[in-house]
């Protein structure tokens, strides 16, 4: 039987921002964008579900951010300085987005009854 090789570091860690190096830049149509303010919305009540996914940078103590660019702004513009994040032990940055597990439905029924619970009306958990 052939071992497998784990592409990621076991435990979250919580990184400062000004050592994580964005791959892109949002553009305003996605800041402006409704799914960008539902995501804003479930940071600010629920609190940060999924982590950032990074890769050690090749120089100097940074890293690359691989996954959660729009979690990453919505944290900056919240006022945070560092995210609970998941780091790669190689740099996955051309195969991530084809070994991400996205969020099924019976996940995402979940969180949304997790913040109900919490507290968050209903109406919130809608919001456009």
């Amino acid at each position: 039987m052939a071992s497998v090789k784990i592409a990621f570091q076991q435990r979250v860690r919580s990184i400062s921002f000004d050592r994580i190096l964005p791959s892109k830049m949002l553009s305003a149509a996605v800041t402006e964008s409704a799914k960008y303010k539902r995501i804003a919305a479930s940071i600010l009540e629920v609190g940060l579900v999924e982590p950032l996914i990074l890769a050690q940078a090749r120089s100097g103590d940074a890293f690359t951010l691989l996954d959660g660019h729009v979690r990453l702004a919505v944290l900056k513009e919240q006022g945070a300085v560092e995210a609970r994040c998941i780091v790669a032990k190689d740099d996955e940055a051309f195969t991530y987005n084809k070994r991400v597990n996205r969020l099924q439905p019976i996940q995402e029924h979940y969180m949304i009854v997790r913040a109900i619970e919490r507290g968050v009306s209903v109406r919130q958990a809608d919001c456009p």
